[in-house]
């Protein structure tokens, strides 16, 4: 595993020197080493307080990389992090202004990366999309010597296009086996903390068990810079594949440490997925009433935080578990709200037929979570 811990310990002591002697570059330089380090150990309270101070320190010296690293890659996930969407998404668009404005591509690459996985997450695909794209063509001139940053773009956009639709897999599949080839170089590997999740929650999408078990196997072991930050995910898809496989106690140990892991360092975005998974683990071994418990609290926090994506399945998900308790009033209800959910994403597009691909995927998978209720 990466030893940020010993990165922290070094920075202190280029900081103490920095300080005494009047070095404001360097200064900057460790604290934004500092601040990144301790993001990616999920100490985010100190995190956040290191990335203000590098700020306003790159401010004062005009130090624009660390300005530019702070604003559209620390500070915004530090904020998805505290479940403050709205809050992520301006403070990226201020470090992508700054980063177009002096032609950094890595800060582009970055900003538009966290914009993207931000509008992603509240549903609103067509947006995303131009994040994504803007993202990717920053990233693609880094290809040779920082491949790590395209694998966040591709791995991000066609995660994209495959929540609009599966009609796009073939789209999937061009993006997603890009990001799996940079991802055999050590250095393209670097990114596969955010690649791997995103490709193997695909996989399990489209139902490459196997594959999605390398990819969420590989996020849970190999030391890639944020590990840490997505263990989460790793956890959840591990949890699921468990039981689609009918190990069940496996499923909900694995489940169970995803919740705790999310608890334990207060990853509030995270907490809809978790939560969900979990339900989903539950309902496979017939426990209704928790499975109901465990879909109700992620829809309760994906709504908090506007994610209309996980808002309407775990809706659902919940409307097919009412009827085995003889709740078929809330079931209705839930199956009403996950529409709404639907609606709310469906009425964002601006491109009828991006539209229409995407409510077709929605019955298709709603036909699908409804079955053992309808049957």
């Amino acid at each position: 595993m990466a030893d940020f811990d010993s990165v922290i310990r070094y920075m202190d002591g280029v900081m103490t020197s920095s300080l005494r002697t009047g070095n404001d570059h360097n200064l900057s330089l460790s604290l934004g080493h500092t601040a990144y380090s301790l993001l990616l150990l999920n100490r985010y309270d100190e995190a956040r307080l290191a990335a203000e101070e590098t700020d306003r320190e790159a401010r004062k010296t005009g130090d624009r990389p660390h300005e530019i690293t702070m604003l559209g890659f620390v500070l915004p996930l530090i904020d998805i992090r505290d479940g403050d969407l709205d809050q992520a998404l301006a403070t990226a668009g201020e470090g992508l202004h700054l980063a177009q404005r002096i032609g950094a591509l890595e800060g582009i690459a970055d900003a538009s990366y966290v914009r993207g996985e931000v509008l992603r997450l509240e549903g609103r695909y067509e947006e995303a999309l131009i994040e994504g794209q803007r993202s990717l063509e920053a990233a693609s001139p880094l290809e040779n010597f920082m491949p790590f940053y395209l694998v966040h773009s591709l791995s991000l956009l066609g995660s994209i296009y495959l929540e609009m639709s599966d009609l796009f897999s073939d789209r999937v599949a061009q993006l997603h086996g890009h990001a799996l080839r940079l991802m055999e170089n050590p250095v393209g590997a670097m990114g596969g903390g955010i690649g791997w999740a995103d490709l193997g929650w695909c996989a399990l999408t489209l139902g490459d068990r196997e594959l999605a078990t390398e990819l969420f196997g590989k996020g849970l072991n190999y030391p890639t810079m944020m590990m840490n930050t997505e263990r989460p995910r790793y956890l959840a898809g591990s949890a699921v594949l468990h039981s689609l496989r009918g190990e069940h106690e496996d499923a909900k140990r694995v489940a169970v440490e995803a919740i705790r892991y999310t608890e334990e360092y207060k990853l509030r975005h995270q907490v809809p997925l978790v939560r969900n998974s979990y339900g989903r683990v539950l309902a496979a071994t017939g426990a209704h009433a928790a499975a109901l418990t465990g879909f109700t609290a992620a829809a309760v926090e994906a709504e908090a935080m506007h994610m209309l994506p996980i808002l309407w399945q775990a809706r659902a998900r919940a409307a097919a578990e009412a009827p085995a308790l003889g709740r078929q009033s809330d079931s209705v209800h839930y199956l009403s709200a996950a529409h709404d959910a639907v609606a709310a994403i469906a009425g964002q597009f601006r491109d009828a037929d991006l539209r229409d691909a995407f409510l077709a995927r929605v019955e298709r998978e709603l036909s699908t979570i409804l079955l053992p209720a309808r049957g």
